[in-house]
């Protein structure tokens, strides 16, 4: 027998495929590598309890998932909307999304897209349901909604270069987030908001930065 070599699948392709085969990911989740990034965005997740929340409280809430099982239907006026389930970290849930939104965001409503979705929850049954209001890729949200990135720096362990680097970089994604040096140094570390750079967070600015003060040292707010 002749045993081709083949390319790994990209982490994401092959937890999807797990997930199609078998119904649940094996080896890990799709949203891991954003995980960090987003975690601070995320006010409701599928694994919560609804009888414990007091839904006429709640005006929006915003989750971040994969989406799974997605449908097209037509209502009884003939209009298009869109059922899905969104599986995010804890669990999954049912989402519906009317013609409006899907007209304008169609390229993201399709099986295994990573979202970040805000909308209406709703008790249904012993899970939560989701009227989606506004859909965005994670990497979009991110863009639009980050009001503050923070770098670690530790000031022992960091060579000039680096700062130059990072400086080159900032300067090259101009925005309106603000940007925070936390400079550590021991017991005490102290942190200055940068006057000269606003910054945009790009996933290019993110990823770049990341591969300079590492994964640990970058937060988004």
């Amino acid at each position: 027998y002749i045993i081709e070599d083949y390319p790994e699948f990209a982490e994401s392709e092959k937890y999807n495929k797990e997930k199609a085969a078998i119904g649940f990911y094996i080896t890990g989740h799709p949203l891991t590598m954003y995980e960090k990034d987003i975690n601070n965005f995320i006010d409701m997740t599928f694994g919560e309890d609804p009888t414990e929340m007091d839904f006429a409280k709640i005006k929006s809430a915003t989750f971040c998932g994969v989406i799974n099982d997605l449908q097209v239907k037509i209502s009884k006026k003939g209009n298009k909307f869109v059922v899905f389930n969104l599986v995010d970290f804890y669990g999954s849930g049912e989402c519906v999304a009317f013609g409006r939104l899907y007209e304008s965001k169609m390229k993201l409503f399709e099986n295994d897209t990573m979202v970040v979705v805000k909308g209406v929850p709703e008790e249904n049954g012993d899970k939560i349901k989701l009227i989606v209001e506004e859909m965005y890729s994670i990497d979009a949200f991110l863009e639009i909604f980050t009001k503050n990135l923070i770098l670690n720096i530790h000031e022992y362990d960091t060579e000039i270069s680096k700062i130059t680097e990072i400086k080159e970089l900032v300067e090259n994604s101009p925005g309106n987030s603000n940007l925070f040096f936390t400079v550590v140094n021991g017991s005490d570390p102290k942190t200055f908001k940068s006057r000269e750079f606003k910054i945009k967070a790009t996933k290019e600015l993110i990823s770049n930065l990341k591969n300079i003060v590492g994964e640990n040292n970058l937060r988004l707010n």
